[in-house]
């Protein structure tokens, strides 16, 4: 007798890895859309903040309007730089303000310190590459921008697949729209690493980075059973960089 198990959503996806033990942080469950909350993408966030721009946290979002795979990983942003905060004072603005406890900083240094590359090298040895998609642009005008729901701006965006088991990286898929991430020659590890410390200078850029892997909607496994494999196979191994 054929089983016919549920379809995987970011939703249900996020509720299983909150319910798995995860060290000693304590996640939230947020939804992008909170509207929609069977199709939107989901954040676990180490922290009870509405706003959590700051923080990295576990994201699920579907690869493609198709809904027939969801991307799984480690989410983290680089807003602006501190310096700006005396110009942009409001509420608004300084949400966006990059200070010293934002993730970002200890993610840059992860990829300095080899520590990234080598909680890739642990997942497991099933997973030939991960995917790290980058997009973002320049804010000019803090007091009005919302990155979670700006649609007026137009960015760029790569998606680069990591060789688990070697040095290489090639670009899946990238669409340019602003020209502003020049990270089309990115080629190998060292090439990513040295790019991040680049856009890392930039005061005015904010960047989205998303570690993931892929994983099918449509599963001949129970849920459980489907999620916990992905958390014990890959974010497991990311929970570290959360902090």
């Amino acid at each position: 007798m054929n089983i016919e198990y549920p379809k995987l959503t970011p939703r249900l996806i996020c509720e299983e890895v909150s319910g798995l033990s995860l060290s000693d942080i304590k996640l939230t469950k947020r939804p992008w859309d909170r509207f929609r909350p069977d199709t939107s993408p989901w954040w676990l966030v180490p922290s009870t903040d509405l706003l959590h721009y700051k923080y990295a946290k576990f994201y699920f979002n579907w690869k493609d309007d198709k809904q027939e795979a969801i991307n799984c990983g480690l989410y983290v942003e680089k807003g602006l730089d501190e310096s700006l905060s005396p110009v942009y004072s409001s509420k608004q603005a300084r949400n966006l303000m990059m200070n010293k406890n934002w993730s970002w900083h200890r993610i840059v240094n992860s990829f300095n310190d080899s520590y990234f590359f080598e909680a890739i090298s642990k997942i497991n040895k099933t997973i030939s590459a991960v995917k790290i998609i980058m997009d973002g642009g320049y804010v000019t005008e803090p007091t009005s921008f919302d990155p979670y729901h700006d649609k007026k701006i137009k960015w760029d965006k790569y998606c680069f697949l990591v060789d688990t088991n070697s040095e290489k990286i090639v670009i899946e898929s990238s669409n340019r729209s602003s020209y502003t991430l020049k990270l089309h020659s990115i080629k190998t590890r060292q090439d990513l690493i040295s790019a991040i410390n680049e856009l890392n200078k930039d005061q005015w850029l904010w960047l989205n980075l998303f570690v993931c892997i892929e994983t099918p909607s449509k599963t001949n496994k129970r849920i459980s059973d489907s999620v916990k494999e992905v958390y014990e196979n890959f974010l497991k191994h990311l929970l570290p960089l959360m902090g």
